[in-house]
């Protein structure tokens, strides 16, 4: 667990971090699912990740599939010089202005920190 509450009035649940950590492996099921995902997908988005963990085999196939992908992070990359395209800043500042282009509002509890 984070140590935080939930922001969302109605739940007030503990928050637990989905972030896999250096040396953690992401479950079997879930490793098949985004393999698959990787075949299929028509572009892979890199969120803010240094894609130094053993799950990188998903960039691989994607790579293999020739399939576009796009590295938003202010760290450098192994994929740097194979993405399609590589956006070096702020996840949050890129995030927020692609939900605005696309016609979209956040509620005010994702805006707060």
């Amino acid at each position: 667990q984070t140590g935080r509450a939930c922001p969302v009035p109605e739940c007030n649940g503990k928050l637990r971090s989905s972030i896999l950590q250096n040396g953690e492996y992401l479950r079997s099921s879930v490793f098949m699912q985004s393999s698959d995902a990787a075949s299929e997908c028509d572009l892979l988005l890199v969120l803010g990740c240094d894609l130094r963990m053993m799950t990188c085999d998903v960039i691989d196939e994607v790579i293999e599939y020739k399939k576009p992908f796009v590295i938003i992070s202010e760290q450098p990359t192994l994929y740097d010089d194979q993405c399609t395209v590589r956006i070096w800043a702020d996840l949050e500042e890129v995030l927020l202005e692609l939900v605005e282009a696309l016609g979209y509002s956040l509620p005010n509890w994702v805006l707060t920190r």
